[in-house]
């Protein structure tokens, strides 16, 4: 009986000893569901100090979603990647966290740029220009005309044109009569005027005295002129658009150049040039002698140095254009008839061929200075050689003109008729 019961109990014995070791062994082979998402709550104390102090979270979550901070020398400090996830774009978190910086602006070190006036004067600018005045309208619309009449600060009371630039102080009459008072007070670094400032000997030295540069220039000479607006935008910082004025101005002159290059003297008009004043023509060697050279006519008055002719000289010469200068403020239609009607009736000038066939034009004189050279030229060519130029519409350019580098529409009258 006994051994029985020792035999059974050790059956039962054997029983739970097989039946412990396969528990154990199924509870070994498990997969492990939750665990993956408890592990990454902790970051390995080894790669604590890989990650930075000013760092909020230990998380790797907020790791790769953070800004990383500026250093004091402006190159972002990245934190580091050590405790992130593997399956983490590394790439991606690259990309969010890195902070565009806003770089400092550029500031171009002062420049000296030397120039030689009309006068040949060598004159030396420090750049960048800010205060500057003109005592010539023609150098005064090509400074606006550039985008740069907000540097302006003194005008002669001559420049009306754009129309806004009348808000600016006038500072003399014109280059001959410059208010030395009025002039210092704008406090400008430098005064462009035309070369009725060098009359003015003693008024000039003073002026120049006072620290002001004094530039001299003739914007209705062709052969200075594009040099001048290249000038005036490198020492006013307008580079692009002064080159698109000399662009400009440049296609139209050689245009009329080309279309006159094969005329032979018997096809160029003799032309009696007269002045704002009755028998007053321009010499030879004059400005606008070459006017007439570039043109295609020819100067009555050639033959003289002086501009006083008498009307006997101009009859007898028989001129078969007459070409009269105005300066008008207004451009009113009649400041330009009245004057044409005086001529026509002269009794002195009745045989020539001018008032027989009523070639007599009347122009203002802004069409022949800066930005509106080209209209002169133009103007010119197609009254003495109307079949060269029959397909230019003058007016058409013109109010191109305006719009292009003034944003205005072109208003009065220039020509006549």
């Amino acid at each position: 009986m006994n051994k029985t019961l020792k035999m059974i109990a050790g059956l039962i014995i054997a029983v739970v000893i097989v039946a412990s070791a396969f528990g154990a062994s199924t509870l070994l082979n498990l997969e492990p569901s939750v665990q993956p998402s408890a592990q990454p709550t902790q970051i390995p104390t080894m790669q604590s100090t890989a990650t930075p102090t000013n760092t909020a979270s230990s998380e790797p979550s907020a790791q790769i979603t953070s800004t990383p901070l500026p250093t004091s020398s402006g190159v972002p400090t990245t934190p580091s990647n050590t405790a992130e996830p593997t399956n983490s774009p590394t790439s991606t978190a690259a990309t969010t966290s890195t902070p565009t910086s806003t770089p400092n602006p550029t500031i171009q070190p002062p420049k000296q740029i030397t120039y030689v006036d009309a006068e040949g004067q060598s004159v030396t600018v420090t750049t960048p220009v800010t205060r500057i005045a003109s005592l010539n309208s023609g150098i005064t619309e090509l400074i606006c005309a550039i985008g740069a009449q907000d540097k302006l600060v003194g005008r002669s009371a001559g420049c009306l044109y754009p129309p806004s630039v009348k808000e600016v102080t006038i500072v003399g009459d014109s280059a001959r009569t410059p208010n030395l008072e009025l002039l210092l007070e704008q406090e400008p670094e430098i005064l462009f005027a035309d070369t009725m400032i060098s009359s003015q000997g003693e008024l000039l030295q003073k002026i120049k005295d006072a620290g002001i540069l004094v530039i001299i220039e003739q914007p209705g000479n062709f052969s200075r002129l594009p040099n001048l607006v290249t000038y005036l935008g490198n020492i006013l910082n307008e580079q692009e658009k002064a080159a698109e004025i000399v662009n400009y101005i440049t296609y139209y002159v050689d245009l009329v150049h080309t279309q006159i290059a094969t005329l032979s003297e018997d096809q160029k008009p003799i032309v009696y040039f007269e002045m704002s004043f009755p028998w007053r023509s321009t010499p030879a060697n004059s400005v606008r002698e070459q006017y007439l050279i570039e043109t295609g006519g020819i100067n009555l008055n050639a033959g003289s140095s002086g501009s006083t002719v008498t009307p006997e000289f101009v009859a007898s010469a028989n001129p078969a254009i007459i070409v009269r200068m105005i300066s008008s403020d207004s451009h009113v239609v009649s400041d330009f008839e009245s004057i044409w009607n005086e001529i026509m009736g002269r009794s002195q000038l009745k045989t020539t061929d001018a008032i027989k066939n009523s070639k007599v034009y009347i122009y203002d004189s802004s069409i022949f200075t800066g930005l509106r050279y080209p209209i002169g030229v133009l103007t010119w060519a197609k009254w003495f050689h109307p079949d060269l130029f029959s397909d230019i519409d003058i007016n058409f350019i013109h109010q191109e003109l305006n719009q292009k580098f003034y944003g205005l529409p072109l208003e009065g009258v220039y020509i006549y008729p």
